[in-house]
């Protein structure tokens, strides 16, 4: 029990569990504070401590950390679902890089996004290794249109502008297929239309004065 005074008199709190934080009861008495398994304690209102477990949680067993999921299946497991009417951009994940750094030489990299994963030791079976996977459902019950993205990749601004960059190697002896970008495009629709493999828009406007200047749709 810890003492405390209510402004006329000491008095001695509950007696608490061994681990918990005692916190101020304002004007009155002092409470043992336990929060939710897996709740990660922030600052609230007020500078109180807080808890959000259904949105902020840390599965200690697994050592994984939740964001909107209180059973994460990854390390970082990020789960978030809109039901706004109004339009708007909704993000699971958004990173914003910004690099003014006045470099004179060497390589600079800035990297919005970097990936490095490594798959060693089977001895059979099917392996298949992801550096990003994406799986995109899109639907338009109602008016206008809708279009899915599996990746959207966007480059401008620079001396070498690559919207996606494929590279695959092995040097394994019996390799059968080495695929640097593969597209697959099934078409379900009992409405004519066009279905595209692989699609693409070059433009150049460039008012090159001399040198060699080379365009590709595809290379």
């Amino acid at each position: 029990a810890i003492a405390y005074s209510d402004a006329d008199s000491l008095e001695l709190s509950a007696i608490g569990t061994s681990g918990q934080a005692l916190i101020s009861g304002g004007a009155g008495a002092p409470a043992w504070y336990a929060p939710t398994l897996g709740s990660i304690l922030f600052a609230g209102t007020g500078g109180i401590l807080a808890q959000d477990n259904t949105n902020f949680f840390w599965d200690d067993t697994n050592k994984r950390l939740g964001l909107g999921d209180i059973t994460p299946d990854a390390t970082l497991d990020i789960e978030f679902s809109s039901t706004s009417s109004t339009a708007g951009a909704d993000y699971g994940l958004l990173v914003n890089i910004s690099d003014t750094g006045a470099v004179s030489s060497g390589a600079d990299d800035v990297q919005g996004q970097s990936i490095n994963v490594t798959r060693t030791g089977a001895t059979g079976g099917t392996i298949n290794i992801y550096g990003s996977s994406s799986n995109v459902t899109a639907d338009n019950a109602g008016a206008g249109t809708s279009t899915a993205y599996g990746f959207y990749g966007s480059a401008t601004g620079a001396d070498s502008s690559i919207g996606v960059y494929g590279l695959a190697t092995s040097s394994i002896s019996a390799i059968t297929d080495i695929t640097a970008i593969s597209g697959y495009a099934v078409d379900i629709s009992p409405t004519a239309n066009t279905s595209y493999g692989f699609r693409s828009y070059v433009q150049d406007f460039g008012g090159v004065a001399g040198g060699t200047d080379t365009t590709y749709g595809s290379h």
